[in-house]
């Protein structure tokens, strides 16, 4: 089965009422495991490639792992850039065989944010990839950016959004955040926890 765009494991989720996981990969070693263990649960799989990732490894380096694993696998995997930056930057991950985009214009205003959703979702739908936007923020910490509050979202907004741009996937912020929680349990192998 191998590669394959969000869109069709979004559309796999549908039909089978599940989550499908995206893992945030940034080495060789993490996504041959993870494909390991999909291949042996017949499970599809999203590689996610966030911003600490490229920088610490290269975009190149990256995307060529996770497409030589998922070349030969036996299930689904869709390869992901979560929270693009910018246009350039889903143009150069189109080029470099990802499978969906994001890009995160969750900091600009609403029109602008639109705007460049709007040339993301024509560049990458040109070539059959999916792709994801975001609307108002999510606090926390990820990939070393952090965020002190929460923007949650207008409804109107989403229409407005929705009804100008066409993606795949529409992360949105309704008071959900990042990170480690207060009061989480860490489960080890062999079933202790401990609190955090």
């Amino acid at each position: 089965m191998s590669l394959v765009t969000l869109s069709e494991v979004l559309s796999i989720a549908e039909e089978e009422k599940t989550a499908i996981p995206a893992f945030n990969i940034d080495n060789l070693e993490i996504p041959e495991v993870i494909a390991e263990v999909a291949e042996s649960l017949h499970r599809p799989i999203i590689f996610s490639i966030g911003q600490g990732a490229i920088k610490l490894s290269g975009l190149h380096s990256l995307a060529s792992i996770a497409k030589n694993i998922a070349s030969s696998a036996s299930v689904p995997i869709a390869i992901h850039l979560d929270h693009g930056i910018s246009y350039e930057q889903t143009i150069s991950c189109l080029r470099e065989g990802f499978t969906s985009v994001m890009i995160d214009g969750s900091n600009l205003p609403l029109q602008e944010n639109i705007a460049l959703t709007q040339k993301v979702s024509q560049a990458a739908h040109a070539v059959g990839v999916s792709v994801e936007a975001e609307l108002g923020a999510i606090g926390g910490v990820e990939d070393g950016l952090s965020s002190a509050h929460n923007n949650l979202v207008d409804i109107n907004e989403v229409k407005t959004f929705i009804s100008q741009v066409k993606v795949d996937a529409l992360a949105i912020g309704i008071g959900n955040a990042h990170g480690m929680y207060k009061g989480c349990l860490l489960y080890t192998s062999d079933a202790a926890d401990d609190r955090i």
